[in-house]
């Protein structure tokens, strides 16, 4: 009787050691000034979390109709229906949740509900707000593509990755001052005319400082975000470390989310194929400089889904990525700003920076791959 008593008992302790090994936290949170820091390991806390796939159509052009053309901007609307406006002619298409064709608007001149040159946008509440960067205008449509009107503005050059969040629109920007010489950078806020201007996170570089260059590292000066419901996800710029802040609908640093990294070295064949997006982006200009740049920016994309969950493309190198049907892009998978896992999408072709031809979106429980390349736009259902 003693003898099976020890054993019970002993079962006991060994359930309860196994348990507390299984329920080691894989992260670490600290306090600095106020500002949570969400130390990471690279284990992650949901070993178990994986994500399928299952491709629902493809969207293709349509002659006399629709164009699958360059675009850096895509966005949709409260009935799932999709827009994209093509950097080539500056016209917006609309799609409905199942890919059919409904309808284009927007185009350039100058008669009303024209552009001179529109390549961003985004939608607020039940209004679209084409950036007409050449105009200096905002030019407004409703969701059934309705022209509204036009709101001058001083400065929308540079607008772009336009996001909104509680009636707020926030934009990277980059502003030259022309009494410092120094080009500024980074994420604005603005309100629905986009007046009321308030900088959130910002830097600087001089003009000079590029211009002496015989190429540059076009990454190094963008912000990379994505907006949740009342907060902003921001990547710290950096080829050594993984960082993302968190703000608040002000600028205010709430939070800091890291995760070991380690540098990815560029291969020769992706700065080249870079160089050739950056010249195709700037064919119609007098810019002449290349893309220099010795390691990736750590972190590639931001994205949110339905589940106000982080998804976080990091650089990866090459040979890691490829496999025999295509690329393979990696997501670390972040909740409440903890690093559940990494997983693993599978298309023909992966994105790169600066890259135009092929780009990724996230909505809802579904991953929209444009491939710019191929006139076609492919829909995969993920569950995760």
């Amino acid at each position: 009787m003693k003898i099976l008593k020890f054993i019970n008992f002993l079962l006991v302790v060994m359930l309860l050691v196994s348990c507390k090994k299984e329920s080691k936290l894989t992260y670490k949170i600290t306090e600095q000034n106020g500002i949570k820091i969400f130390k990471n390991s690279s284990q992650p806390a949901n070993p178990r979390l994986t994500m399928k796939t299952k491709k629902l159509f493809t969207i293709k052009a349509q002659d006399g109709l629709a164009r699958i053309e360059n675009s850096v901007s895509t966005n949709f609307d409260k009935d799932d229906n999709l827009y994209t406006l093509s950097m080539v002619s500056s016209k917006m298409y609309k799609f409905d949740k199942n890919g059919k064709f409904i309808k284009s608007f927007c185009q350039r001149g100058h008669g009303p509900g024209e552009v001179e040159n529109a390549a961003w946008f985004t939608i607020l509440n039940d209004t679209i707000l084409v950036i007409d960067s050449y105009g200096k205008k905002i030019v407004r449509f409703n969701l059934d593509g309705k022209f509204i009107d036009n709101k001058e503005v001083n400065d929308t050059s540079n607008l772009q990755f336009l996001k909104v969040a509680q009636n707020y629109i926030f934009a990277f920007n980059m502003i030259v001052d022309t009494q410092t010489q120094n080009i500024v950078y980074g994420i604005y806020r603005y309100t629905n005319c986009f007046k009321n201007i308030k900088k959130l996170e910002t830097s600087k570089i001089s003009l000079q400082e590029i211009s002496q260059k015989k190429g540059f590292d076009l990454m190094s000066l963008i912000s990379l975000f994505t907006c949740f419901k009342d907060k902003i996800y921001l990547a710290t710029n950096s080829k050594d470390k993984f960082e993302i802040k968190v703000l608040d609908l002000n600028g205010n640093t709430k939070a800091k989310i890291r995760k070991p990294y380690r540098k990815v070295s560029f291969s020769k064949k992706e700065l080249a194929e870079i160089n050739k997006q950056f010249s195709k982006m700037n064919e119609n200009s007098d810019l002449t400089m290349k893309i220099k740049a010795d390691y990736k920016t750590s972190i590639l994309a931001l994205f949110k889904d339905s589940k106000n969950r982080l998804w976080v493309e990091t650089a990866r190198a090459t040979k890691n990525q490829e496999n025999g049907r295509g690329q393979i892009i990696y997501f670390d998978i972040f909740e409440n700003n903890i690093y559940q896992n990494t997983v693993e999408l599978k298309l023909p072709k992966s994105t790169q920076p600066l890259d135009i031809q092929h780009q990724l979106a996230i909505h809802k429980d579904r991953i929209y791959y444009f491939n710019f390349e191929n006139e076609e736009i492919e829909v995969y259902q993920y569950e995760m």
